[in-house]
């Protein structure tokens, strides 16, 4: 199952399929992230993508402004614990955990999805083939 901000739990109760109207559940979000906002494409959002068990129908749920680095910094929040190896169990992590990525490089990156218009250029420009995008669509249906 997919890990969601703390924040998401409080959202949840009053997230409904929007076909049928059942309450969606977090077993049933098939993915996360950030994307242009549908409501403002000025801005990124929160989304989940969520297939629904009662109709079957998927569709996008989005849950509020959010920037890149703002859901970076959530999921980096997120892995606060480490799984120890012997036992597995998650043990507290003892260091601050910094990055290697450059305040450079992470514009770059910006910059790149800003400029993708659509998913198969991003997948493009982040170096797979026109081949390995068909193969993981085909996976992934």
């Amino acid at each position: 199952m997919l890990e969601f901000p703390k924040w998401f739990d409080e959202q949840l109760q009053f997230l409904q399929c929007p076909n049928c109207k059942k309450s969606v559940k977090k077993k049933n979000i098939i993915a996360e992230g950030i994307r242009v906002s549908m409501v403002d494409d000025k801005n990124t959002a929160f989304f989940v993508e969520y297939k629904c068990p009662n109709c079957d129908i998927t569709t996008t749920l989005e849950l509020g402004d959010m920037s890149l680095e703002d859901f970076a910094l959530e999921i980096l929040d997120r892995s606060t614990c480490d799984i120890n190896d012997d036992d597995e169990t998650m043990a507290p992590v003892t260091k601050a955990v910094r990055s290697k990525i450059t305040r450079k490089e992470v514009d770059i990156a910006k910059e790149m999805i800003e400029k993708s218009p659509d998913h198969y250029d991003f997948m493009m420009n982040i170096g797979l083939t026109p081949e390995k995008i068909e193969e993981y669509n085909k996976e992934n249906k």
